[in-house]
């Protein structure tokens, strides 16, 4: 398989899987926001959704304060964000259209129909129909893609490099969710630490789980205990860190074993490394420990991401620092 071609099915599930993770972040801080009340809708509820996004840097160089009018905008159409939920979708939408010929059509009309359903989204609709119709819209055109993902097409190379950018990103964006959560909250600090309502808790994990599953995992009162077990340390919850990591390290496993993998190591004994580690972790750190975890997780994400690309697509890697970011593709593809 062409680097390009790799590389731009690699995109298009990171994008992809982003767009989601940004739509469930702002369904379930727009319902905590509803449900604190008018008088105390602030920076403590919608900064953790931009943080979760890595992208509070930025926010901040643009907007004043975040509360749920500069918040909303940012993550779903700002064209200052290049994380927005539209311009995930977007871009998700040009990688595969140079790859086409790679995609069942099912595929590449599903998220053809993703993309418009988005675009036909304004601001004046958005402030008529609502957000909560907004994410529903995005979560239904996200799992009509990846049923026809996985309904359609081979377990090839393609399919393992569309499984690789899934699961890398939804690993970095777990750890992400709960430090920029507790960061915020102020749950890190020893001093001064304000405690944490049960509903931000409930917030915190609804961003990775529905309710019918956290009442299953965490049938009583949830704990921080209980939501690092869920979102790092299960081995069978689909959006937790080990349980992505392990569905990474089974596609890097199934492409060096058809020879995909011709410039050196696959990130692969990374990746078996990080899990391991986790799987050790009994009873989960707290304080300043899951501070640390949970800021060398995201390091080791971007860390594979990096190997990934060096053996597979063969060029530099973006961001080393910390929030993962695409490479401009038109330039690549030129080269190829």
């Amino acid at each position: 398989m062409l680097a390009r071609v790799a590389e731009s099915l690699y995109w298009t599930a990171r994008n992809l899987e982003r767009a989601e993770n940004v739509g469930r972040m702002l369904e379930v801080t727009h319902a905590l926001a509803l449900d604190s009340g008018a008088d105390q809708v602030g920076a403590e509820v919608w900064e953790p959704a931009i943080e979760a996004t890595g992208d509070m840097q930025l926010f901040r160089e643009h907007h004043l304060r975040a509360d749920e009018r500069s918040a909303v905008w940012f993550l779903t159409f700002s064209d200052l964000n290049p994380n927005s939920l539209r311009a995930c979708v977007s871009r998700a939408r040009e990688n595969a259209r140079g790859v086409r010929d790679a995609l069942p059509p099912d595929v590449w009309e599903a998220l053809n129909a993703l993309d418009q359903t988005v675009a036909r989204w304004t601001a004046s609709r958005l402030a008529q129909d609502g957000v909560f119709q907004l994410c529903l819209d995005v979560r239904r055109g996200l799992r009509l893609v990846e049923g026809s993902v996985d309904a359609e097409m081979m377990r090839d190379a393609a399919w393992h490099f569309l499984n690789l950018g899934r699961f890398l990103e939804r690993a970095s964006t777990a750890a992400r969710l709960l430090e920029a959560r507790w960061r915020v909250s102020g749950v890190m600090s020893l001093e001064g630490a304000r405690e944490v309502p049960p509903a931000e808790w409930r917030a915190l994990v609804g961003a990775a789980v529905t309710p019918s599953t956290l009442m299953a995992a965490s049938p009583g009162e949830l704990t921080p205990d209980a939501a690092v077990r869920l979102l790092v340390m299960d081995e069978r919850f689909p959006r937790s860190v080990t349980y992505a990591l392990q569905r990474v390290e089974d596609s890097l496993l199934e492409l060096e074993a058809c020879g995909a993998s011709g410039r050196g190591a696959t990130g692969r004994d990374m990746v078996a490394e990080v899990r391991h580690m986790l799987t050790q972790l009994d009873p989960p750190p707290s304080g300043a420990a899951l501070t640390e975890l949970l800021d060398g997780l995201q390091k080791q994400c971007n860390l594979i991401g990096a190997q990934i690309a060096a053996c597979f697509f063969d060029y530099p890697h973006d961001d080393p620092t910390g929030h993962d970011r695409q490479r401009p593709q038109a330039a690549r593809q030129a080269q190829n």
